[in-house]
């Protein structure tokens, strides 16, 4: 069945694949499989041709995409309105928003390791 979500619904998509800013793959184990917490923020488009402005929870804004209404890296959030489902998503972009800092920091001190050499 297609999507049908309203903006504001709360989702879950796969995570973006990450890139270093060379372009290329990290190489990093799982992360695509990773399921990120998110929010509509637009739709466009009438019947299958409906797509979906997606924002991911702890991500830039760069990182929005649009997904159409079959797609399968998409999914409607655990029960809306349950604390602990609110509580779980708040958990869960935290832990994402940290590890992608730890990774900065980690990339950027690898970097500037390169130049004292």
């Amino acid at each position: 069945a297609p999507h049908a979500f309203a903006i504001g619904s709360r989702v879950l998509a796969l995570a973006p694949e990450e890139s270093d800013s060379d372009g290329e793959d990290e190489g990093r184990p799982g992360a695509a499989a990773a399921w990120v917490p998110g929010r509509v923020l637009a739709t466009r488009g009438l019947g299958e041709a409906r797509e979906f402005k997606i924002s991911l929870d702890g991500y830039d804004s760069e990182t929005d995409a649009w997904v159409g209404s079959f797609d399968p890296a998409v999914r409607p959030a655990a029960a809306e309105g349950g604390e602990s489902a609110k509580s779980d998503a708040r958990v869960a972009s935290r832990v994402v928003s940290e590890q992608r800092r730890e990774e900065s920091r980690r990339r950027l001190a690898g970097k500037a390791g390169e130049y004292m050499e």
